[in-house]
């Protein structure tokens, strides 16, 4: 695990991406948000981010990330679609981000861009 970079993108990180309305607009607007946590639960975003609750945990085989983000703009129930990605960067140590892994969107525009965010619908 390294964060030797002066730039947070390339810590090892793990990055949200948030479109509570599911707009998937080409900029972000007051509903979007990116939260970036590294593994030493350190915080930086982008857009509009609400108040949450993070924790960090450092394991022997990497580290692990819970987020508790509010919602601000939908209110929560079953059917609810939000736009969502989820991207996971990796520093092997040499002070700059080697790899990252994406849950959806294929272009690494996630942090200006809502449009390639996939899309949760919540359960309950």
């Amino acid at each position: 695990m390294s964060k030797k970079s002066n730039n947070s993108y390339e810590h090892d990180s793990v990055e949200i991406f948030v479109d509570e309305k599911n707009n998937k607009s080409p900029d972000y607007m007051d509903d979007d948000a990116q939260y970036r946590l590294n593994y030493e639960n350190e915080f930086s975003f982008r857009g509009n981010p609400a108040d949450f609750t993070s924790a960090t945990i450092i394991t022997e085989d990497g580290y692990n990330v819970e987020v508790m983000i509010p919602f601000r703009y939908v209110k929560p129930g079953k059917g609810v679609e939000l736009g969502f990605d989820l991207q996971i960067n990796d520093d092997p140590g040499t002070g700059s981000r080697t790899s990252y892994a994406k849950w959806n969107d294929p272009t690494n525009e996630s942090f200006r861009n809502t449009s390639g965010f996939g899309t949760l619908i919540l359960d309950e």
